[in-house]
């Protein structure tokens, strides 16, 4: 009798597979679409030779990626992307160097991106509607992820802003290295428009300022979802307002060594970044109303070199009611190609234009609604944490900040 049940049980098991591969094997495939994507380079990059160009496909709902292909034409400004994957949702990438001349003649090389999330592929074939690249730098994992311009208010409801920061944060899943990556502020101001000659924003970036985090290549590593807290002043600012914080253990400070002997810095116990350059006499500081663009470079060359190298000299007219003049402005420019990001921030009442080409930040974000706000203060703009996990970065501060919130050190 048990060996009968035995027999019994082996057979029965013998069917349930025979069954079970057989519905597997009737499970219909999952269809394939050939897919393509048109892309155009940047504008200012007529003459762009691309290289190193990587495409990518990933199935959001099984985590699979898939390559595609890439062709283009030396000299050519359109990019044909194409693969064939399974019907489903997809993220599509596309990354790679571009070489190009710049409006001033010179050759700059640069990385380049296109990205669309969320992308349904079904049928027999399928086109994503065409999109135009933009200027990346290699260590994109690096973004702003908070500035606080506002400053603190005292007990007696007095400004106090030498305890402004801003935060960067490794936003990738690998170890990241700061040495070279330089903040910079901006020299043209979202409230005052005007008509520079010669017009460089397609390729540069127009600074007042440039200073540097120092190191030698892997001094300053950042692990994945750390913040650098980089202080205007690295002092215990509460030692001064007790409605502030503590900022002399922050990673880096600004330090003006040749600031002016009437009004001197002052050298917190924050390690010094490295000043390349500012266009005030006396100390660096965030306009405090937030009328100016923030970002982050990754510096190339020597201090000496951007010096002789970079000068940017520009004629524009002022205007006044009736009175008109030509006037001159001597500052610096950084390449777009080495800015890794940027936040443009202006009050909402006065916003006039983006001081930074759109390709690098097409929006803008905001802590006073005038400049006389005084409900700005003890306020930041804080980059979003999308569903990933992730700081949320499409290149568009007025998507990828919360404006007039509360700091991180205020928390």
């Amino acid at each position: 009798m048990k060996k009968m049940t035995r027999i019994f049980g082996v057979l029965l098991l013998v069917a349930s597979a025979v069954i079970l591969t057989s519905c597997k094997d009737d499970e219909p495939a999952i269809p394939e679409s050939v897919v393509n994507w048109t892309l155009t380079l940047p504008e200012t990059a007529s003459d762009g030779t691309v290289s190193d160009v990587t495409a990518l496909f990933t199935n959001i709902n099984t985590s699979t990626t898939y390559k595609g292909t890439v062709t283009s034409v030396t000299k050519a400004t359109v990019l044909t992307v194409s693969a064939t994957v399974p019907e489903g949702l997809y993220k599509v990438s596309v990354e790679g160097t571009l070489s190009y001349t710049a409006t001033d003649g010179s050759r700059v090389t640069s990385g380049f991106r296109a990205y669309q999330e969320s992308i349904a592929i079904a049928g027999e074939t399928a086109t994503i509607p065409e999109a135009q690249t933009s200027f990346y730098s290699p260590s994109e994992g690096f973004v702003i992820s908070e500035v606080f311009f506002t400053g603190t208010t005292t007990d007696k409801g007095d400004q106090y802003v030498d305890d402004q920061y801003i935060k960067i944060r490794n936003n990738s899943d690998q170890i990241l290295y700061a040495d070279s990556l330089a903040i910079l502020l901006s020299e043209f101001k979202p409230y005052d428009k005007q008509d520079y000659t010669p017009n460089i924003m397609k390729d540069y970036f127009s600074v007042s300022a440039v200073f540097m985090i120092p190191g030698t290549g892997k001094d300053v590593p950042v692990q994945p979802g750390e913040d650098l807290l980089i202080a205007v002043c690295g002092i215990n600012h509460k030692e001064y307002n007790s409605r502030s914080f503590d900022l002399s253990k922050a990673d880096f400070e600004f330090f003006d060594w040749d600031a002016a002997d009437v009004y001197p810095d002052t050298d917190g116990p924050a390690p010094n970044l490295d000043k390349w350059y500012s266009s005030s006499l006396t100390v660096t500081g965030f306009h405090n109303r937030g009328s100016e663009t923030y970002a982050i470079a990754r510096m190339q060359g020597t201090k000496e070199d951007f010096l002789t190298n970079n000068k940017y000299t520009a004629t524009y007219i002022w205007t006044f009611e009736d009175y008109t003049m030509e006037r001159t402005l001597d500052t610096y420019k950084v390449p777009n190609a080495w800015i890794v990001d940027a936040v443009n921030c202006s009050p909402t009442s006065m916003f006039e234009w983006l001081v930074i080409d759109s390709s690098i930040d097409a929006g803008w974000t905001w802590c006073a609604e005038n400049n006389s706000d005084k409900n700005r203060y003890n306020t930041a703009v804080v980059r979003k944490t999308g569903s990933n996990g992730k700081l949320q970065d499409t290149n568009n501060s007025t998507q990828d900040f919360i404006p007039h919130t509360t700091p991180s050190m205020l928390q």
